[in-house]
């Protein structure tokens, strides 16, 4: 996920003004996720690109004006800042939780031996 966020920003490097023409709602199991559609403008070309990634939440309203930032070579490539946000958020938690749990594997014999002593 870090790698895609990275690559986005790397290559998008165009900003232009999209429009959301659809949230559009898959639903899995019963539950509900969001996958924004977006229509914007390249070299007189209007494009539509659903996002990469999906939500069981959506942060953006069908109509609404956000900014897009897009490769000049292939618009298919582009980033929302308003979505990466949330995206590098889930990132952050998610390698945070991959650095905590192989240190509490590698100090869980201190633990132990910690709370047998409180016993």
């Amino acid at each position: 996920m870090r790698r895609r966020l990275l690559k986005e920003r790397g290559y998008a490097n165009v900003r232009t003004k999209a429009t959301v023409i659809s949230q559009g709602r898959i639903t899995r199991t019963g539950k509900r996720y969001f996958y924004p559609v977006y229509e914007f403008q390249a070299g007189g070309i209007t494009y539509k690109a659903t996002s990469h990634s999906g939500y069981n939440v959506c942060f953006v309203t069908e109509g609404r004006q956000v900014d897009l930032y897009y490769a000049s070579e292939n618009p298919q490539l582009f980033y929302v800042p308003i979505i990466q946000k949330h995206d590098r958020r889930v990132s952050a938690i998610l390698c945070g939780i991959g650095i905590l749990w192989p240190l509490i594997g590698l100090f869980a014999p201190q633990i132990r031996a910690l709370f047998s002593l409180l016993e």
